[in-house]
């Protein structure tokens, strides 16, 4: 169709017009429509991705350590490690509570195998992260190897540095700021199991010496604009 021809059906007296005013107006108003969501809906989302500010978090680690002794019978032995609010007060957080329980055979007799010691730590007391993927609250070991346990306490630590997009620097420092996570009292379990190489009225191993090691992850914040 030339620009003569349509100029001639647009203003033919003996065409109906309406079909061709409705087709126009269809055209007009489909190339208007693609228009504005190009220049008004996509460039607003244009504009507002390129606002939004790129954050870099890392966390500055700090520990504070503990450590206890005790001979375990054939019975359960508590031991306990405080957090005290002045202890964390000078950090952003608690990240993590890990406990490492380390024990020889000592009993001194010929042939005499490493006893079984089970350690557990209740899901009870200071805010935790107690149910985490990540939380370990119980082992036990049979070959004098270490038992490690592991409290993720401040929700989904890990320690690793992470990027955001969007938000402010204030919203971002606050997500992970906590002077309430991790403060209080923890408790672990202790239980020894003993066994000896031949009955009585030979001597009897009666029990185990066991170290228990307490490590708190303290933390600061590094949050950076890129």
């Amino acid at each position: 169709m030339t620009d003569g021809s349509l100029v001639q059906d647009f203003f033919a007296r003996d065409q109906p017009r309406k079909p061709l005013f409705a087709m126009y107006a269809l055209i007009i108003l489909l190339v208007s429509y693609h228009a504005l969501v190009f220049t008004v809906i996509k460039g607003d989302d244009i504009q507002t991705k390129d606002a939004l500010s790129a954050y870099s978090l890392e966390f500055q680690e700090s520990t504070l350590t503990a450590s206890d002794e005790a001979y375990v019978q054939d019975q359960t032995v508590t031991m306990e490690f405080d957090l005290e609010q002045s202890d964390v007060q000078a950090y952003d957080g608690v990240g993590l509570l890990n406990v490492v329980v380390s024990y020889s055979e000592s009993s001194g007799l010929p042939l005499d195998d490493c006893d079984t010691v089970t350690a557990s730590i209740p899901p009870s007391g200071p805010s935790a992260e107690w149910g985490h993927v990540n939380s370990v609250l119980s082992g036990t070991s049979d070959d004098c190897s270490d038992i490690v346990l592991t409290v993720v306490v401040f929700p989904n630590y890990t320690g690793e540095p992470m990027q955001m997009v969007g938000g402010l620097s204030s919203q971002h420092l606050d997500a992970w700021s906590s002077q309430v996570h991790g403060v209080g009292t923890f408790t672990l379990n202790l239980e020894v199991s003993s066994s000896s190489p031949a009955p009585p009225p030979s001597p009897q191993d009666d029990g185990e010496a066991v170290s228990v090691a307490w490590t708190a992850t303290l933390y600061e914040l590094d949050l950076v604009e890129l």
